[in-house]
């Protein structure tokens, strides 16, 4: 028989696979809204060299909203599933 440590390892293990199964739609749309976030922020910023246009530096404040809002669901999604895993940190307000 297994040591019970060992068990609530397999445990976590199982429900940390479940999770990442339940989110991946979201997360791959989340991933691919920042990629293209980042590719049209750079073509934007190649863009304003090339032409030296600065009414196209709106497209660069629009494209940088998506990716920071992107990349804080992601966080968001990973420190949820973390929590259900291991349980709350102490002295961390949820």
């Amino acid at each position: 028989m297994a040591p019970k440590n060992e068990d609530d390892q397999e445990k976590r293990l199982r429900l940390a696979k479940e999770l990442l199964q339940v989110f991946m739609m979201e997360r791959i749309a989340y991933l691919s809204a920042t990629l293209l976030a980042v590719a049209f922020l750079l073509g934007t910023a190649v863009l304003l060299l090339y032409q030296q246009s600065y009414a196209m530096a709106i497209g660069m404040f629009g494209a940088s909203g998506v990716i920071v809002y992107s990349i804080g669901q992601l966080l968001r999604m990973w420190n949820q599933v973390l929590s259900l895993i291991f349980g709350p940190l102490p002295g961390v307000k949820q």
